[in-house]
């Protein structure tokens, strides 16, 4: 049913993205997404994604498994168009820009593959 790319009856440019999926089968961090965002009377939920449609919160939970690191996409004191930071473990090792798209998606301007090679490269070199 999912991927980090795909789920079956998802789209995030529909009025209503999640019409034809069962909430029930979505990962529970992200169905506690959609209930704080429903909860908040706020937007509709859309998980942020990297350039190429990766869904980004499974792979930083993969790669913090993996490498038992904590991994961060983090923006403090940014304004809008301001790059964010790639945080492994507290330390800042890169920047990558970010944009809400007109359905409210956050999308980072980096493909999961760069964006796995920047955490690598980040925890060889210590």
């Amino acid at each position: 049913m999912t991927d980090d790319r795909h789920i079956d009856g998802y789209d995030p440019t529909s009025e209503r993205p999640y019409a034809d999926v069962d909430i029930e089968d979505l990962p529970a961090w992200w169905r506690r997404a959609i209930a704080d965002h429903d909860a908040a009377d706020g937007p509709t939920y859309l998980p942020a994604r990297f350039a190429d449609g990766t869904i980004v919160q499974p792979v930083i939970r993969r790669l913090e498994a993996m490498y038992d690191v904590d991994v961060t996409l983090v923006g403090v004191g940014v304004r809008h168009g301001d790059p964010w930071t790639i945080r492994v473990d507290g330390r800042d090792v890169a920047t990558v820009e970010r944009e809400r798209t007109r359905a409210g998606e956050t999308r980072y301007g980096i493909t999961v593959d760069r964006f796995e090679e920047i955490v690598s490269d980040a925890i060889e070199m210590g």
